[in-house]
């Protein structure tokens, strides 16, 4: 049988004696700064416990999925609309679906974009000022191009 000294005894008591005496002013702090759901609680000692992690829903008011749609419209992809209102891509998937709005795989409509890539630069385009006009880097482009059997200017 393993037995406690007399000083690490002291030592325990006066760490629990700690804790309960803070339990309360963190308790306060906790709930002040992110109330605990039902699955979130706080121990005698004011450690919080979570059981289940659950992510907060993020609720879209009327004004925030008109700017989410009108920012789609204008080519904003769900990935940064998702980062910005705070959410998951599919909720902002699922938001545009609601409102009538068609959402499109945009890598899927890049390869219709890109003929139009192959054209521009056959008739001389740079690979600088057709990265402009697609929002992409000038190296995609190129690669591009290099993938497609393109012979690449000098």
């Amino acid at each position: 049988m393993v037995g406690i000294s007399g000083l690490d005894l002291n030592n325990y008591n006066g760490i629990i004696k700690f804790k309960k005496s803070i339990s309360t002013e963190i308790s306060k702090v906790i709930s002040a700064k992110n109330k605990p759901s039902e699955t979130t609680k706080v121990n005698e000692y004011g450690e919080t416990v979570v059981s289940r992690m659950r992510q907060e829903q993020t609720r879209l008011n009327d004004d925030e999925v008109e700017v989410l749609i009108k920012e789609y419209q204008n080519g904003k992809s769900t990935k940064a609309l998702a980062e910005r209102f705070g959410c998951n891509k599919a909720t902002v998937s699922r938001v545009l679906k609601r409102y009538g709005v068609n959402v499109t795989n945009r890598k899927k409509e890049r390869v219709f974009i890109m003929e139009d890539v192959i054209a521009m630069y056959e008739n001389m385009h740079t690979a600088v000022e057709i990265a402009q006009k697609y929002g992409v880097t000038p190296d995609m482009v190129i690669r591009f191009l290099r993938e497609k059997g393109g012979k690449i200017q000098g």
